[in-house]
């Protein structure tokens, strides 16, 4: 941003600093607006990465499961064939 863009802009912030008007209605509405708004999609996006932890979670209990109900089932094999033999 150039100097004289960063007067201006200043300038700008203080004069609107000085006034005596408020926001009009219109300006805090859509403001509350916004607000609201973007505080409903925060919501939805943490709502949502609950479901996938939870999802997750569940998907490696199973992997895990299936994994020593594997692990128990080649130990008895294994045990088997020594018995055999």
């Amino acid at each position: 941003m150039a100097e004289a863009e960063k007067d201006t802009l200043a300038k700008g912030v203080r004069r609107r600093l000085r006034e005596q008007r408020g926001e009009s209605i219109a300006e805090v509405l859509l403001a509350v607006l916004i607000s609201a708004l973007a505080l409903v999609l925060l919501a939805g996006m943490i709502s949502a990465s609950a479901d996938m932890i939870e999802h997750s979670r569940n998907t490696m209990d199973d992997y895990i499961a299936a994994e020593n109900a594997l692990a128990e089932k080649s130990a008895s094999d294994a045990e088997r064939v020594m018995i055999e033999t």
